[in-house]
């Protein structure tokens, strides 16, 4: 199927290049703007369905979601502390001994009662490291002194912000406030997400890199959650959960799990 929508897009190939080395002593063949539309059309049709299929399937997974035991959070996994203060998470590859992420875990956690220095002295040390994400709550773009707060989360350029999912609706703000620390170089994650379609569907555009999530024994339910990750380009980790052993997470379609930094 996919060879047949391409045949008119390489026929359009091939009549460009011959334009271009100025083959046609006359008109140019009529044919090729037809093909132009059916490529067109056969294009348009294949994102229609592919976004149809992601659809179902979140959908899927909501359902699936809602039928599954009620679990509490657990601790996080792999967490090693650090000398200066805070301590380090450390995600490797199912595949293999592959370093994928890690992030600092500030000492004493943050939030939107935290005062300015608090959250200043954290990113401090978070910058001045060579750890990648920093773990920050949801909840702290919803802080009153948050103009402040953007600019220094802004001199984490090239750096990952890694927002914990703590609040009960993602805030009206969110997406254009995150959506601007993008364009200011950071890249984004998210942890303990609500796994269902809305929260895909509003996290879609901002595109994170990583989603870390608690595990549970359920092979069914994150089999199919993988590959809707997978479809819309994100990395899934396994932040802490019921499952450890590799084999059956790299089974499950996990990309990475925590493991505590080797000394």
């Amino acid at each position: 199927m996919c060879k047949r929508l391409l045949h008119p897009l390489e026929q359009i190939n091939l009549q460009l290049i011959r334009i271009r080395k100025h083959q046609f002593n006359s008109t140019l063949p009529t044919p090729w703007l037809q093909d132009l539309k059916e490529v067109a059309i056969s294009i348009n049709q294949l994102v229609s369905e592919r976004k149809r299929d992601l659809l179902q399937q979140r959908l899927k997974i909501t359902q699936l979601g809602k039928q599954l035991p009620l679990t509490h959070p657990l601790p996080l996994q792999g967490l090693s502390p650090l000398p200066e203060g805070g301590q380090l998470q450390k995600f490797v590859s199912t595949q293999g001994d592959i370093a994928l992420y890690q992030r600092f875990l500030p000492n004493q956690p943050l939030g939107a009662d935290s005062d300015l220095a608090t959250i200043q002295t954290a990113l401090q040390q978070w910058q001045h490291s060579h750890i990648e994400g920093i773990l920050l709550p949801l909840s702290l773009l919803n802080h009153p002194q948050w103009s402040e707060i953007a600019p220094l989360l802004s001199q984490g350029r090239g750096k990952t912000l890694d927002w914990r999912w703590d609040v009960a609706t993602f805030p009206a703000h969110g997406q254009s406030t995150l959506a601007a620390l993008q364009e200011q170089g950071c890249e984004l994650a998210f942890s303990a997400i609500p796994l269902n379609a809305d929260t895909f569907n509003q996290l879609d555009p901002l595109n994170p890199i990583f989603i870390s999530c608690q595990l549970t024994d359920a092979p069914l339910y994150w089999n199919l959650l993988s590959q809707t990750m997978h479809a819309a380009g994100y990395t899934l980790l396994a932040e802490s959960g019921e499952c450890r052993d590799i084999d059956t997470l790299r089974t499950w379609g996990i990309d990475g799990y925590a493991r505590e930094a080797q000394s």
